[in-house]
Parts: structure tokens; C-alpha cells; sequence
């Protein structure tokens, strides 16, 4: 694929006050940023080579490498380079070049600038291996030393400088290397700005036909993608690409691939929905579905790049999956005090079974960047357990029902989605229900519920805020309680109730405020 890179005229580097004098060469190629590795702890040593490993943060490309070299006389320093982490093998090395450089020793801390030019591109997240290969010594030292850092990094670009010393030959082409574990480079790495897509300005998710997110569906369905395209400015063809690959699979290969293509017009975005049918052959399952987009870079060039994937589960047509809100472990549409005892009796009654208290685990595709998403407050599909409730007892969605499903109760406590079923109000839970009659004159009544013995502070005010009646104020029993409030000598008006209760024995607490009408 062709690439083109982005010039600035900005130069980076790591500060450290005995070295921040260094010179800093100047290169033909235009790569004006250069991240530096002041790793030099102790003198001179090693073999012919260094290792070192740098990481991508942004897309770049490395054009060149600055070591410190110790020399007696000049030399020639040959540079290879291999895709991935560090690594102690001697297959799948590129050689870049040869370059001569003229540093003596014992001018450590000059860096020379070694004039190969490499032009490896790297993704966010990609890897590359480095070793300077010698007849003299490139700087490196043991890894003894804890008094600077091991990695370095801007925004674009971080170095790893722990790798191996090398020594042995690279007679013929062929790196014949032996490796000294657990040594530092010291050096700096030039690089240019790569080919981007600016982020959030193509984007794509699996919805429903309104548009609407998608949280599963049936094998042989028509599942719909809404897409959006904001860039570039000008007219251009974009190609989305999906792959699905079912989790708890036997193989790394997605299940299904497919891809469509858009025309985007110039000088507007390009918004819409572009319906796919499922193959009726895809198993059921959880599912990441993973999206790559090809479309113009910063560039004006074409560039491949990965978007976020989304998680999605599949079930056979006439099944009723569980949509789980986690903390709602009855499913009535609320989190509160009955969830708590449901979830004590399911326990009590699993008789430690493990067909009641072990099921499916859910699967979210954003867990790697996003700890809490099984606690997070939206509907979250997951696999029927072989007990009715046991997915929706199991609110942390790590397929096992235990005490640990509590914490996403006390993180959502008091939540609702949709309408609570009937019959919320019962001893099982805190609430307060609506005074009655409403409108009153002069009196009327609150009922409200404790589920266990509880702080009961139950007050009245005005418009104004101003403080009217206090109807209850210390520790009530479990059950349902009756407060009475009297207005005879109060002005009709609008009146607000606030109840606010604490268990006594597990600490959770509740507020609810209701609007009363008095009319004389």
C-alpha cells in the first residue's frame, strides 16, 4: 500500500540536564521528531551489538537511529530490524544498511547519527526489534541500575531500551547472533508523522433497521450497520470490512467475513445504514465483530486502518435470551433490597449445585479498555442459563453466581430500565408510596417500606423549603409502616415528602420524595 508521511517542525526529546546539550545532526529526509534514551549508567562495555525494542503509539515510521558509540578509530555500524516484541532468535531480520561513523571513545554520551535510512511504518500498538551490529562497541550497559527509567516515550512513539547484548557475526547476509540477556541501549530514534485517519471521523456499529444499538439477533437474520464517514473534505470511496469471530471458538479465523463499499460525496459527511444477512450456518454464541475501514489519509493516500469492534450474540429464532441489567437480579426493572434477598435465596436454595450457580459468562468487547463494563447500566445480552434466573442472578456476568454479584448492586442501586412490574412496593424493598387521599384536607396518610430494620428520618416541607413536620426520625422494625400527616393548621398549597432510610444491617440506603396537594 502506498504511504506518504506528514512533515512538522517540531523537534522532540527527552530532557535530562547533563545531556541536554547534545547535538542534534540534521537529516536529508524530512523526520523531524526524535525521542532519545538517556539509559547510560555505568561505562562502556558489551560485544559488537545492542538490542533494543520500539512500540508505536500513533502511526509512524522510523527513518533513523542515533546511537552512542564507543570506537577506537571509526567504524561501520550495520542496522537490522525485525517486526515484533524483543526477541532472542536469529530468523526474520531485515537488513537496512551500513553506515560509517567516526565517534571515539570515551565520548560516551555522543550520539552519532548512523546514515541509513530505514522507512518502517508502524500502526498503534506494532512493534519493532533493532540491533546495531559492529565491529567496535555500541554503548550498552548490565541491567543492574534502577536509576532511570527503562522506557521512554512521547505521544508517538515509546522506547524499550532492556534488551540483549549481541555478539557473533552477520557473515554473508546472516545474522549468526548470540544473546546477553537484560541489557541497555543508549541512543535515540528519529521518525516522521504516518498516514493517519483522524479518530472518531469514520466510524461504524451493528443497530437494529431504525438505527438503534443491537444487542443480539438470530443466525440468518438481516443485521444493520450504521456508518458514518467525516472525512476527508473532497469525494471518496470507503470499503468497511467485518469479521466475526465467535468467542470460546476452536480457531483465531473469524466465522464469517464480509465487507461493503460507500461513495462518500465532496464536501458533506455521509451518513447511513447498510443492511447485511447472516448466514443461517453461524453457530450460536457470543461474537466480536471486528471493522477495518480503507479510505483516503491525512495523505490524500489510501489507509487501512482497525475501528472499535463490537460484542454481539447470536441465538436461535424462538429462544428468549436474558437481557441483563446488572444488579437486577429478579429482573423487575429495579435495583433495590429485593434483588439482595432474591439473590440470598437463589444462593440458599442452589444447595451449592453448580447447574444453578455456573453458567455462560457474558462477553463485552470493550473488557480490555473498560474494567467495569459488566457493572455498566445498559441491557447486556447473555446465553440462557440452565435455571430460568441463574443469568440474571449472575450480575457481574463472570458466569458464576457467588456473594461477589452484590457490588454491582450497590454500583446501580436504585437504577430502573423500562417500567418496574408490578408489586414493587412489598416488604422486600425500600420505597415510600403516594400519599392518600391526595388531594387531602385535613389529613392524610404515607405508607412506606423497610426490608429490614432501618434509620428512618420522614419529613414534611413547603414551596419554600422551609422545614413543616417531621413524621418519623430514628430506627423502625422490618415491614410496612404507616406515617400520618396533619394539615389543619396549614394553608392549601403544594407539599413535598422526603423519606430517607438506612439498613441497619447492611447499610444501603434510600431516598424518594413524593408532591402532596392540600386543598381546603
Amino acid at each position: 500500500m502506498n504511504r506518504r508521511y506528514v512533515v512538522k517542525t517540531i523537534v522532540i526529546a527527552a530532557a535530562v540536564s547533563v545531556f541536554s546539550a547534545m547535538p542534534q545532526k540534521s537529516v536529508a529526509q524530512p523526520c523531524p521528531y526524535r525521542l532519545t534514551a538517556y539509559q547510560y549508567t555505568g561505562s562502556a562495555t558489551g560485544y559488537e551489538g545492542a538490542m533494543f525494542e520500539v512500540e508505536a503509539i500513533d502511526y509512524v515510521k522510523i527513518c533513523r537511529i542515533s546511537p552512542s558509540i564507543c570506537y577506537i578509530g571509526a567504524g561501520n555500524v550495520e542496522v537490522w530490524y525485525r517486526l515484533g516484541p524483543k526477541t532472542a532468535v536469529n530468523t526474520g531480520w531485515t537488513h537496512a544498511g551500513t553506515g560509517f561513523l567516526a565517534a571515539n571513545c570515551p565520548t560516551f554520551v555522543a550520539l552519532e547519527e548512523i546514515p541509513v535510512d530505514i522507512n518502517l511504518v508502524l500502526a498503534p500498538g506494532e512493534k519493532a526489534t533493532f540491533v546495531l551490529f559492529n565491529d567496535g562497541r555500541v554503548i550498552w550497559t548490565n541491567g543492574s541500575s534502577s536509576a532511570v527509567p527503562n522506557t521512554w516515550q512521547d505521544s508517538r512513539l515509546r522506547i524499550n531500551v532492556v534488551g540483549y547484548g549481541v555478539y557473533g557475526s552477520t557473515a554473508g547476509g546472516v545474522p549468526a547472533w548470540n544473546f546477553v540477556a537484560n541489557w541497555k541501549w543508549f541512543g535515540a530514534v528519529r521518525y516522521a508523522e504516518g498516514c493517519n485517519i483522524p479518530a472518531n471521523a469514520i466510524t461504524i456499529d451493528a443497530t437494529d433497521q431504525a438505527g438503534n444499538p443491537l444487542a443480539y439477533t438470530n443466525p440468518g437474520s438481516t443485521m444493520y450497520f450504521k456508518y458514518s464517514v467525516q472525512f476527508p473534505a473532497g469525494a471518496t470511496s470507503t470499503t468497511f470490512d467485518l469479521k466475526f469471530f465467535r468467542i470460546g471458538g476452536s480457531t483465531s479465523v473469524p466465522e464469517w467475513t464480509t465487507s461493503f463499499n460507500v461513495n462518500k460525496p465532496a464536501g458533506s459527511p455521509l451518513d447511513g445504514i447498510q443492511p447485511i444477512t447472516l448466514p443461517s450456518t453461524l453457530p450460536e454464541g457470543y461474537y466480536r465483530v471486528d471493522y477495518q475501514v480503507t479510505s483516503l489519509s491525512t495523505c490524500n493516500t489510501p489507509l487501512t486502518k482497525p475501528l472499535p469492534s463490537n460484542s454481539l450474540m447470536l441465538i436461535a429464532a424462538g429462544k428468549t435470551p436474558c437481557l441483563v441489567y446488572p444488579g437486577d437480579a429478579n429482573n423487575d426493572g429495579i435495583t433495590n433490597f429485593g434483588d439482595r434477598k432474591s439473590l440470598n435465596k437463589y444462593i440458599f436454595d442452589a444447595n451449592l449445585s453448580p447447574t444453578w450457580l455456573t453458567g455462560p459468562a457474558r462477553y463485552r468487547a470493550d473488557q480490555p479498555t473498560n474494567p467495569f463494563t459488566y457493572y455498566t447500566w445498559v441491557g447486556q445480552p447473555s446465553v440462557p442459563w440452565q435455571t430460568a434466573m441463574g443469568c440474571y442472578m449472575d450480575t457481574d456476568g463472570n458466569g458464576t453466581v457467588n456473594n461477589f454479584d452484590y457490588i454491582a448492586m450497590k454500583l446501580n442501586w436504585m437504577k430502573m430500565h423500562g417500567t418496574p412490574k408490578s408489586g414493587t412496593f412489598s416488604r422486600e424493598t425500600f420505597d415510600m408510596d403516594q400519599n392518600y387521599p391526595n388531594p387531602f384536607n385535613p389529613s392524610t396518610s404515607i405508607r412506606y417500606t423497610a426490608p429490614e430494620a432501618s434509620l428512618v428520618t420522614l419529613t414534611v416541607n413547603d414551596m419554600y423549603g422551609r422545614t413543616i413536620a417531621t413524621l418519623v426520625d430514628g430506627r423502625v422494625d422490618a415491614g410496612v409502616h404507616t406515617a400520618n400527616f396533619d394539615a389543619s393548621n396549614l394553608s392549601s398549597g403544594n407539599y413535598v415528602a422526603t423519606i430517607m432510610m438506612t439498613g441497619v444491617e447492611s447499610g444501603l440506603t434510600f431516598t424518594k420524595t413524593i408532591k402532596m396537594a392540600l386543598a381546603k
